[in-house]
């Protein structure tokens, strides 16, 4: 009862936020609950933590998420971007895990490296951020550019040097599921973004880059097959599968867009892909440098059935274009990268762009 009466209630507390202090933060029921249980001499942090609103605001159009790459970087500067982020409108952070800074415990062998977090850091991190009043949804790069996880720990479950092999049931058994299993449990969102995008060899350029010269890109029906079988096993969990869409988008479907993102190319991917997978997707369509005004790939998403939300970088005439056209086209709202502009530490460009956009995003796909 009174998580539902809290969530008509907006206002600003002045929390106690461990690892910076005293900061102004915007809540809604997760400052109620807080500031109830600090009246009454009792603290439950479970409680003010439990709540996830990532479902209810993709179908009300209110979605907005930074997402950061946590990788070779630690717990205080996601923190600090994730105060970023809440300051300038955002009512959710993304955080792509990588296996060499996160040590999984469902991971048999963890790559430990000097930038390899605590056990239970993770863990730390995602209570403070909700505290801020953020969801915090995980990235965890499943198939693709598995440099991120299973290369270094399972060489045999590999199809080729980049991607791993949908047709062995070790990949779920032993990593895919337990990690699923394992997020879903840290984050309490019902919610994993499980990556899928630039699939090694969907281009010449790719394929020199990511594969040995005697192997081949993945197979559009072994992509597919990955996708079917993780959704099918989130659903059980009663949870929700989001990815990249760039690899159910082809050139030659959407001439007008810029082909930098759109890799569906090699035959069976773009949308003879798409129309084989769960229209329960959430599908993120990245255009990071376009020029024109219309991205007609979140029109087409959104009216195959598939929740649907931009993103965008750092580019200031895409994000422009892109912002409006998706609040035209009804998509379910947006997200914000900041790719290596974060892993690098360039704090000034990216606390701008982050206020810049996140304001408009807000403007646009804001109560």
């Amino acid at each position: 009862m009174m998580l539902i009466f809290s969530r008509v209630i907006e206002f600003k507390l002045k929390a106690y936020i461990t690892r910076h202090g005293y900061v102004w933060v915007r809540q809604s029921c997760r400052c109620l609950v807080t500031m109830l249980f600090l009246l009454f001499g009792v603290f439950s942090p479970a409680l003010v933590q439990s709540a996830c609103f990532a479902d209810e605001n993709l179908q009300k159009k209110e979605f907005r998420a930074l997402h950061l790459v946590v990788r070779r970087v630690d717990a205080e500067s996601v923190y600090r971007a994730a105060i970023l982020a809440e300051s300038a409108g955002f009512n959710a952070v993304i955080l792509l895990l990588s296996s060499d800074t996160i040590p999984f415990k469902s991971l048999e062998d963890n790559s430990l490296t000097p930038h390899t977090w605590e056990h239970g850091e993770l863990e730390k991190l995602v209570s403070e951020i909700k505290h801020l009043g953020l969801d915090v949804i995980p990235e965890i790069k499943l198939l693709t550019h598995q440099y991120f996880l299973l290369r270094s720990n399972y060489p045999e479950l590999m199809f080729n040097s980049a991607t791993y092999d949908p047709r062995q049931d070790d990949v779920y058994d032993k990593v895919v599921f337990p990690i699923i299993d394992e997020l879903l449990d840290i984050f309490e969102c019902k919610i994993i973004h499980i990556g899928h995008d630039e699939v090694a060899g969907h281009s010449d350029k790719s394929r020199a880059k990511w594969l040995d010269k005697d192997e081949v890109a993945l197979p559009a029906e072994l992509y597919v097959r990955d996708i079917v079988k993780i959704s099918n096993y989130l659903e059980k969990r009663n949870s929700t599968l989001m990815m990249w869409g760039d690899m159910l988008l082809s050139e030659a479907e959407f001439m007008r867009m810029a082909p930098q993102h759109l890799h569906g190319n090699l035959p069976g991917y773009g949308k003879p892909a798409r129309d084989l997978i769960p229209k329960s997707i959430i599908i993120a369509d990245w255009h990071y440098v376009d020029n024109q005004k219309t991205f007609d790939s979140s029109r087409q998403f959104l009216q195959e059935g598939f929740l649907t939300l931009g993103a965008i970088w750092k580019k200031r005439r895409t994000a422009k274009n892109f912002i409006e056209y998706s609040d035209d086209v009804g998509a379910n709202g947006m997200i914000l990268s900041t790719w290596t502009d974060f892993v690098l530490g360039e704090w000034d460009l990216m606390g701008s762009y982050i206020d810049r956009f996140g304001k408009k995003i807000k403007l646009h796909f804001g109560p």
